[in-house]
């Protein structure tokens, strides 16, 4: 098992090495190989691209990302705007079943709904809307929001944890 130092390093490096990052405003703290990621970027990408980069390191077994999106004023958009472009966005990925999933926008904040047929559909309608301007994060990633999971209609060989965070979700009002 390595030192939380040395994991501490590898996050460091890996996140430095990352030319879609800007990682000076980020700053880590490591826990018997839990890295927990506090600061703020400029995209939501950006947050999910550091996430996905810590995921890399050798030795991390938990991840706890904090990193608040603090969006440039320019990048700020109204929501409607960013709803119709997160339809739009899954029309192109998704040309065969895009109306099964419904984009709700709150605050900047992207919530998808609907039931689909496959993972990779999930997948495709997350990615799609991940890098549309203006978007600050979405509700399947994040843990303060209350989540259930949409039915998994096939069978899957990852753990239902993954799946939960993997899947589409939606709040529960």
């Amino acid at each position: 098992m390595q030192l939380d130092s040395d994991i501490k390093q590898d996050v460091e490096d890996e996140l430095r090495s990352d030319p879609d990052i800007d990682a000076t405003d980020i700053a880590i703290v490591v826990k018997d190989g839990t890295v927990t990621l506090t600061g703020f970027v400029r995209s939501f990408r950006q947050r999910r691209r550091a996430e996905q980069d810590v995921k890399r390191v050798a030795g991390v077994v938990g991840i706890v990302n904090d990193i608040e999106v603090r969006l440039p004023i320019i990048h700020r958009r109204p929501d409607p705007e960013i709803a119709r472009d997160a339809v739009e966005a899954i029309k192109r990925e998704l040309s065969l079943s895009w109306e099964k999933i419904k984009a709700i926008v709150e605050d900047g904040w992207i919530t998808l709904e609907g039931d689909v047929e496959w993972h990779y559909q999930r997948e495709r309608a997350e990615e799609a809307v991940q890098g549309l301007r203006g978007v600050r994060g979405d509700s399947a990633h994040d843990r303060t929001a209350p989540r259930k999971m949409i039915s998994l209609p096939f069978a899957s060989t990852e753990s239902p944890v993954l799946q939960t965070v993997r899947c589409v979700t939606c709040r529960e009002r």
